[in-house]
């Protein structure tokens, strides 16, 4: 099966050229001038790449030459950020516009993520049913769907939905590389490289499908592929930043803080004058260094953002190790208040979603109680965490692994050496290397 899509693949540089000769036929985007639909083409391409910025310049280079054109807009709210200052007038310039004039598929996405933004749960599946029930054909439906159905934890149902789009646009490129992180979710690594491979096949000019090969190997232990398929992923795009994010993480997982010291140089490097990827890298490096116990600045790793799973995570053993379980426990309070002040992602507020949200709330109380000395509270937890996490990214890949070594600690500790083997195991199972190279911070509770 995978020959025979491989077979029936055109190389990318055709797909921007493909997609507009369709486009121009459906007449799917309402604007009377071909700069501006060029423009908004191009921004497509750019965000099928995963080149936010370019996107969004292409966009907004777009509305330049039409300012009444929509479709723009509409994909502006998907690549920007709502802090950023443009957002809200982007929204404000969805609301108000005339949707009589668009087409169907436009009326629907305008809809769609003016509901989003208001977190109307019931408006935006009502939406996403009825257009993928009426078009059940169109990409740009599915890829909601698809969406949708990932993100609530229907893993099989997402993968089927990507199938479908990758039959209805053999040239979806992004649904390839989703397809591959699904099968990483249900532990399925050789048929999560084979979709990495194929993204690469169709791809061939884009650093974002090396930067995913890197995600699977570095989980799996294989660093030095993961070297390579970084290497050649920032050799493709300069500044693709989240190649350079991983290389920080393949640092914490080698234990080599010579490395991470030299990727956080990198990145001042390559976004000399750009604050933000050089502020955000900074307190990467400064987190993971005090991990390798390379740097104890604890007070200034407080003012960093706090960005992923395994970062929240390792902060908070931080917080243990310097401040005590008191200080621990105002993270989770903060944590569980943030996540519920969080936006609807994919129309699932976030209480209902399968996520890594909830392993994490879990993986962090264990390790609290693991500090107090409460190990039977802890192992539960710890426990809960392991059924909740999911091998999606990188970042929780490394956490699910570490929880289940925090897991046969604490189990070792209450005298169950069986099953703390059988944990280590697990974790060898998925990374042969991790125990060789995983910098444990230490709890008092289990020395």
């Amino acid at each position: 099966m995978i020959r025979k899509l491989v077979l029936i693949l055109v190389p990318l540089a055709a797909l921007a050229a493909w997609l507009a000769v369709r486009a121009s036929a459906h007449r799917p985007w309402t604007t009377d001038s071909p700069a501006a639909l060029a423009a908004f083409e191009q921004g497509l391409e750019a965000e099928m790449k995963l080149y936010a910025a370019d996107a969004a310049k292409s966009y907004f280079e777009a509305l330049d030459l039409d300012p009444s054109f929509v479709a723009p807009r509409i994909f502006l709210l998907q690549v920007l950020r709502p802090h950023d200052e443009r957002y809200p007038q982007i929204v404000a310039a969805l609301r108000a516009a005339d949707p009589d004039p668009l087409t169907e598929r436009e009326r629907f996405l305008r809809a769609f993520e003016l509901a989003r933004v208001d977190q109307d749960e019931a408006e935006f599946m009502r939406l996403l049913d009825g257009f993928v029930a009426q078009h059940p054909d169109d990409p740009f439906g599915l890829r909601m769907l698809c969406q949708r159905e990932s993100v609530v934890g229907d893993v099989l149902g997402a993968e089927h939905c990507y199938q479908r789009l990758v039959e209805v646009e053999p040239n979806w490129v992004q649904a390839q590389n989703l397809l591959g992180y699904l099968a990483m979710r249900q532990g399925q690594f050789d048929e999560a490289e084979k979709r990495f491979q194929i993204y690469q096949f169709i791809a061939p000019d884009q650093a974002n499908p090396h930067d995913s090969m890197a995600e699977l190997m570095t989980v799996r232990g294989r660093y030095e592929e993961a070297h390579r398929e970084l290497d050649k992923a920032l050799e493709l795009r300069p500044d693709f930043y989240s190649s350079y994010d991983h290389l920080l993480f393949l640092a914490l997982a080698e234990n080599d803080p010579q490395l991470l010291a030299a990727t956080r140089d990198r990145v001042v490097e390559a976004f000399s004058g750009n604050e933000r990827p050089t502020t955000f890298a900074s307190c990467r490096y400064a987190l993971f260094a005090a991990t390798l116990e390379v740097g104890s600045d604890f007070a200034k790793i407080q003012e960093c953002p706090k960005d992923g799973v395994l970062s929240i995570a390792l902060f908070h053993t931080l917080a243990l190790r310097a401040e005590g379980p008191e200080a621990a426990l105002t993270l989770e309070e903060h944590l569980r208040e943030r996540l519920k002040a969080t936006p609807v992602r994919a129309g699932v507020p976030v209480d209902k979603l399968t996520s890594s949200d909830g392993g994490l709330l879990l993986h962090l109380e264990g390790m609290r109680h693991a500090v107090s000395g409460d190990l039977e509270t802890a192992r539960d937890a710890l426990q809960a965490a392991d059924e909740t996490f999911e091998l999606r990214e990188l970042d929780e890949g490394l956490l699910l692994l570490r929880n289940r070594l925090v897991l046969a600690e604490v189990l070792e500790s209450l005298g169950d050496a069986a099953a703390g083997r059988r944990e280590r195991q697990r974790i060898t199972d998925i990374n042969p290397r991790f125990l060789e190279t995983e910098p444990y911070l230490g709890l008092p509770a289990l020395r």
